[in-house]
């Protein structure tokens, strides 16, 4: 697209200037349309000369972008032309990203090119829609540059903003420092050793008489002995919902941003203890299903990088289904959910014995503090305050209730504050690992 310069809008000022002295002489009308005519038809004539110079524009990410971390982003402008030109690029930013800068203006000689570092802060995870980058192409000030052309340099692209791997580093950190229970992770001796049927073999001088497999042996008549081997990785399967309930804010993220923070914590801490973690996501049907292994963990994180809530309900019935028909090791579940909803909480209690028959269930969920707080308080003088209070411990004790019936329906349960979340979700599997509950 041609667009006239400012030096181009002068030019026809002055002649509408001229068309002001029509009222003293009509021959003025003329000089004005002359003027303009001529000013028009230039601008018409280097647009059309500009559109076929060779300019390109990129954008080049250094690292991929994290929310709440400054990440460099680097524009570059370059010039494949033959001739000097102005080069002015412009990035419409969307809401969700904060830069430095927004426009740029540069004058390169033929096949040179010029980078700008721009800093930009994602305040949102998952997959990002930026605008193209526009560049207006026009010939240096000296050179009566009347039109520039303007042209997207490059097309939109979506960029992944990942979630802030603040904690998983800080983990990393103090895993390797003695520091790691002073920040409040815990450690504990795995009681006894673990094993698992490996095969059945002939007896040999020497076997432990308690390892003799009775049957197979008053079967064959000969000694069988059972061979096992140590038990070192299990199944940990991370369901994370992304219904209704998963999308109220809560201190400046949402319910999910705070599940998904603890997700990726876990399972960084399941690889490190030689567990193979899994990944489900749900909404009102599964959304993504990643099967348990040991070397996932990109997968999941770029999983859960583009995962959002949305208003729908979540379908606890599908989720159940798919862990049974896929899950068929024993193995360790991490529901992330919201227990607020009365209704979707009786579900869930409906629904939970047909898991725990076979695994280990923990309904991971954030505790109200804002609730709690006005329930723990007094009231205030007013009918207003008295209700308030009178309201948030019906809600507490009706939560307290369902988190009874979820650990009677045989599933453990694990609420924690929103800062606390990931350090009581680490702590929780430590302890079951330790206890060779799986």
């Amino acid at each position: 697209m041609t667009v006239p310069t400012r030096w181009a809008l002068v030019c026809l000022t002055v002649g509408l200037g001229a068309g002001a002295l029509a009222a003293v002489d009509r021959r003025w009308v003329l000089v004005m349309g002359a003027i303009d005519v001529a000013v028009l038809g230039a601008v018409l004539w280097q647009g059309r000369r500009l559109s076929r110079t060779a300019v390109r524009g990129l954008r080049l990410w250094s690292g991929q972008p994290q929310v709440g971390q400054p990440a460099a982003l680097q524009i570059v402008l370059e010039n494949h032309s033959e001739g000097p030109l102005r080069l002015s690029a412009r990035q419409v930013w969307p809401d969700v990203l904060r830069a430095t800068d927004d426009r740029w203006s540069v004058v390169l000689r033929p096949h040179e090119q010029a980078a700008f570092d721009v800093e930009v802060t994602p305040r949102g995870r998952g997959q990002i829609v930026l605008p193209a980058l526009e560049i207006d192409v026009s010939r240096p000030a000296g050179a009566l540059a009347l039109a520039a052309h303007r042209r997207k340099a490059s097309h939109g692209g979506e960029v992944t903003v990942l979630p802030s791997l603040a904690g998983l580093k800080a983990y990393d950190a103090l895993r390797r420092s003695r520091a790691f229970r002073a920040a409040g992770f815990h450690r504990q001796r795995m009681v006894g050793i673990g094993r698992e049927f490996d095969q059945m073999r002939e007896y040999v001088a020497g076997d432990d008489f308690r390892d003799i497999n009775w049957k197979a042996t008053a079967r064959s008549g000969e000694p069988r002995t059972n061979q096992y081997q140590a038990e070192r990785a299990r199944d940990v399967v991370l369901c994370v919902d992304g219904g209704r309930m998963m999308g109220h804010p809560v201190g400046g993220q949402t319910t999910l941003d705070h599940a998904v923070d603890a997700a990726l914590l876990l399972s960084r801490a399941g690889h490190d203890q030689g567990d193979r973690v899994g990944l489900t996501t749900f909404r009102d049907r599964i959304d993504t299903v990643i099967r348990p292994g040991t070397t996932n963990g990109p997968s999941i994180l770029r999983c859960l990088a583009e995962f959002d809530s949305r208003p729908v309900f979540p379908s606890y019935l599908a989720l159940v289904e798919q862990l049974r028909a896929r899950q068929t090791h024993r193995g360790l579940i991490f529901i992330l959910t919201d227990l607020g909803d009365p209704q979707l909480a009786a579900d869930l209690v409906e629904l939970m014995p047909l898991l725990v028959r076979r695994h280990l269930v923990v309904a991971v969920s954030l505790r109200d503090a804002q609730v709690e707080r006005i329930a723990s308080g007094r009231a205030g003088p007013g009918r207003e305050a008295v209700s308030r209070v009178l309201a948030a411990r019906s809600m507490a004790q009706e939560r307290a209730e369902r988190s009874r019936q979820l650990v009677k329906a045989g599933v453990q349960v694990l609420e924690a504050d929103a800062e606390q979340l990931s350090l009581a979700v680490i702590n929780h599997y430590m302890s079951v690992k330790a206890r060779q509950l799986i």
